[in-house]
């Protein structure tokens, strides 16, 4: 998206156009967008609380859009699309939460391959309100509005990802306060590394030449119940050929093959990874006698 057409972009985002911001709003901001991720059930949850220590209402905010940004992708920072099968607007309850008359769509600027999703109140977006022409798949919404209000904290939005995507904790919000548009970075709420515990189990020799090492590792995290586990390295104090180790690096590998060369001593190193992105790493080693 070319420079020209990024503030237009960001009105046509909110339907309206922009009004300045205070400057006492750039200082400090009156709200807050704070984020987490965690891994449940063989998908990620990225959960989000919009604080609002102002004293005008908020009907929409966006996250994932960086108007400073000024590159090809328009200011979207958001790659990994949430699991839904309708990719061009609003997404469904199984795929996204949203508090009571508030919805969530996809946005996608001009020619960029990157997205940003977009919550409105169902008395802001025309296309929210009971009876009026909805797209299929928009979300039914009751009356009466249902704002922000100056003073609140509202944690019921979540969206979906088959994987992590670290840009949906650590990019930048876009809030309809009042009547001004507000950018502010999006707070990371976990900024602590998971606990990751790595020790050698079970070895049981194939033959004279090779064993197989079992891996014992044990994860927890305040936020994510299950960290991703990443075997990251298998090195050793001696040179080693391909064959000397088979093991899936960059995997949840808890099995590793190793050549029985005597007084080798190999190193082995993996990691565990939350959905916000904090990363813990161990090494354990093992030596052949």
């Amino acid at each position: 998206m070319k420079k020209a057409n990024l503030l237009i972009s960001i009105a046509t985002l909110f339907g309206a156009a922009l009004s300045p911001v205070s400057a006492q709003a750039e200082n400090i901001p009156p709200v807050s967008v704070t984020a987490w991720g965690m891994h449940r059930g063989g998908a990620v949850v990225y959960k989000y609380q919009i604080k609002n220590a102002g004293t005008n209402p908020i009907k929409t905010f966006t996250i994932g859009f960086n108007p400073a940004d000024t590159s090809a992708n328009g200011g979207a920072e958001l790659a990994t699309m949430p699991n839904s099968k309708n990719k061009s607007f609003w997404l469904s309850p199984d795929v996204a939460t949203s508090p009571t008359g508030w919805g969530v769509a996809f946005k996608f600027p001009d020619e960029s391959p990157k997205f940003l999703l977009q919550w409105s109140e169902g008395n802001y977006e025309a296309k929210l309100r009971p009876g009026a022409s909805q797209v299929q798949g928009a979300p039914v919404v009751a009356n009466p509005a249902n704002d922000i209000p100056p003073g609140a904290s509202w944690d019921g939005f979540s969206v979906n990802l088959e994987k992590a995507d670290f840009s949906y904790v650590s990019g930048h919000a876009l809030v309809l306060y009042g009547d001004d548009t507000l950018s502010i970075p999006i707070k990371k709420g976990d900024t602590t590394p998971p606990k990751l515990a790595v020790a050698i189990g079970q070895i049981s020799k194939t033959d004279a030449a090779s064993s197989v090492l079992n891996i014992n590792v044990t994860t927890s995290d305040s936020y994510d119940p299950s960290p991703e586990i990443v075997l990251v390295s298998v090195t050793a104090n001696q040179a080693l050929n391909p064959s000397d180790v088979i093991a899936a690096i960059g995997k949840d590998t808890r099995q590793i093959t190793v050549s029985n060369a005597p007084g080798r001593i190999y190193e082995i190193k993996y990691a565990a990874i939350d959905a916000s992105g904090n990363k813990a790493t161990q090494i354990v080693s093992y030596q052949i006698k």
